[in-house]
């Protein structure tokens, strides 16, 4: 698999993760809770968090370039992405949720 393959599930592996914990209608509450108090929260699908409210669409987008540049300011061999360097650096501690979730993508894929 390729480094990008492994950064595309990854982000995937996220996207079901964030979604699980916090499910739209609790999304839905949040934007509303911002629009009202102006509260910084977690925004879209990936929960990123801001101080003004996301898309789900942009907020996969932000996830996207900030794997990017973990990525690409901490590789010395670019070939040599692990999802398991990734992962705890991406979220400042071990999500071994995230990390399963990867897996049974990438094992699905392969069928």
């Amino acid at each position: 698999s390729s480094k990008y393959e492994d950064v595309t599930l990854l982000i995937y592996a996220i996207m079901i993760y964030e979604n699980y914990n916090r499910p739209e209608l609790m999304r839905k509450i949040d934007i509303l809770k911002y629009k009202l108090f102006r509260e910084t929260g977690k925004f879209g699908i990936m929960q990123v968090d801001k101080n003004k409210v996301v898309s789900n669409e942009e907020s996969i987008e932000i996830v996207r370039k900030k794997l990017e540049r973990i990525y690409t300011t901490n590789y010395k061999n670019k070939d040599k992405v692990t999802v398991s360097f990734l992962i705890p650096k991406y979220y400042k501690s071990e999500k071994d949720e995230v990390k399963t979730i990867y897996e049974i993508i990438k094992e699905f894929i392969k069928k």
